[in-house]
């Protein structure tokens, strides 16, 4: 869609051409510096593949495009809808060329993304931007976007942080006993689990971007839980760990393992994970353990 200095506007990005691919190369080159060291034909097969992942994932996730006079895609951004127990969306890949800087294209980019999430029945929006992105995050404040909280990450491939177990299975191949223990487990391990919960966690079961990894006990029913949730963008894939729920802090960082499992099936090489003031403190030393770091990235939250 073309957009003039004073109507930006977008579209969203049903399927794509070589020329789409060509396209996306210097945005993501300027978004990150990870993609500007990968070669030119690594770069194309990666948007390649990438944009076709989110094709067949429509239903959570969505790719908006604004073109200049000359059909060349000015700006970007993605929205994912992930299935926690509080569904979420995110925005990830929000950039403009620079020489198209100025022109409104970002808050016009936000605002086709809260569109989008209104009609998938999203009320929380989460995003994160560099702390050395000031102009960003003066946009999402003025949004109605709050910073707060802290953002951890795990190289899963250097930390050998997975856990084989026999006992960890996902949402998506749980049998029907299995969903009556899992009432019965959450039940046991967080005081707060109800019946809005479950029903998040099992329309999980119908999404590509959200698995709930569960651990038995010896007596063969469910004892802890994680929601390892992917966001799908133009860059890559973005992991994240939700809703640890465990008794003890060695089945804290079982559970965690068991996800990293979950994430590395998939060909995901890192995840991330959100803490807030009133987070566990046995949360941060299981997060610890399992080779997170906290990163230098500032978090925003739109209620």
């Amino acid at each position: 869609m073309n957009s003039s200095a004073s109507n930006p506007k977008f579209e969203q990005m049903i399927g794509h051409f070589d020329d789409d691919i060509e396209d996306f190369v210097p945005l993501l080159s300027h978004l990150s510096e990870k993609f500007r060291s990968k070669s030119i034909s690594d770069q194309h097969h990666s948007i390649d593949q990438n944009l076709d992942q989110i094709r067949k994932n429509k239903e959570d996730t969505a790719v908006f495009i604004s073109t200049g006079d000359d059909g060349r895609i000015m700006a970007t951004a993605t929205a994912n809808r992930l299935w926690t127990p509080s569904l979420e969306g995110w925005v990830d890949d929000v950039v403009t060329l620079p020489e198209a800087t100025g022109r409104g294209l970002g808050r016009a980019a936000m605002n086709s993304l809260h569109k989008w999430f209104d009609e998938k029945d999203v009320e929380t929006i989460r995003l994160t931007s560099a702390a050395s992105r000031g102009p960003a995050g003066d946009l999402y404040e003025s949004m109605g976007y709050v910073e707060g909280g802290t953002v951890w990450r795990a190289d899963l491939y250097k930390n050998n942080t997975i856990e084989a177990s026999e006992s960890a299975k996902t949402l998506s191949n749980l049998s029907l006993s299995d969903v009556y223990d899992l009432r019965y487990g959450m039940d046991a391990i967080a005081d707060n689990a109800d019946a809005e919960e479950y029903d998040y966690l099992f329309n999980a079961a119908r999404s590509e971007t959200s698995k709930l990894v569960v651990g038995l006990d010896v007596n063969n029913v469910i004892a802890r839980t994680a929601i390892a949730a992917t966001a799908r963008i133009p860059s890559g894939s973005k992991a994240w760990l939700y809703d640890i729920k465990a008794e003890n802090f060695d089945d804290k960082v079982r559970t965690i393992r068991e996800a990293h499992g979950a994430f590395m099936k998939d060909g995901i090489s890192s995840a991330n994970v959100m803490t807030f003031e009133d987070t566990d403190d046995e949360i941060i030393d299981a997060l610890l353990a399992t080779g997170y770091d906290p990163r230098d990235t500032r978090l925003y939250t739109r209620k």
